[in-house]
């Protein structure tokens, strides 16, 4: 049996108590079981505010607009669309705030005051789905209102059900 050092604990245990890990080269986490599991129960117990910290790029107007562009890449390539065409975060911030701005901001405020619940977060829909991310084919709306215009739409509704459906015939 092979045996390792955690480094966060500094014990040397089994393989068998780290947890797998394929991209390490010896195919197992850097830390311990124990170690792993405790950090994974403190990051949950911390506070809202707390948690923002640390996930804190995510919540400030920066990184909220490098999530936001991100999304729009993937979903863009996706449907085999032309990609955004704001090349970075900061050019696409600038945009929000040239064409958006008192309407971000106080979604901005709401999402912070309610403890960066999802539901609030800012979130850019685009009015003509057929169509790609132009700042002439969006709108500002909150992630709920944006998640409940695509579950309200046939052609969404159809494809996640197909792609359910893919899934399920993968595991048979």
């Amino acid at each position: 049996m092979s045996f390792k050092r955690c480094p966060k604990c500094g014990d040397v245990k089994g393989l068998a108590e780290f947890h797998k890990a394929k991209a390490n080269p010896d195919g197992r986490a850097y830390y311990c079981k124990t170690c792993a599991n405790a950090s994974t129960k403190a990051a949950r117990d911390k506070s809202p505010e707390l948690r923002a910290a640390i996930r804190g790029h995510r919540f400030t107007p920066d990184g909220w607009a490098a999530a936001v562009l991100c999304h729009m890449r993937q979903s863009a390539k996706r449907r085999g669309h032309p990609p955004p065409v704001w090349a970075t975060p900061t050019a696409f911030r600038a945009y929000v705030e040239t064409f958006h701005g008192d309407a971000f901001r106080a979604l901005w405020t709401a999402w912070a005051e309610a403890g960066f619940a999802t539901e609030l977060r800012p979130s850019m829909d685009r009015l003509d789905d057929d169509r790609s991310y132009t700042a002439d084919n969006l709108r500002l709306v909150t992630w709920k209102a944006n998640r409940d215009k695509w579950s309200k739409s046939t052609t969404n509704r159809e494809l996640a059900r197909e792609k359910m459906r893919l899934l399920h015939a993968k595991r048979d």
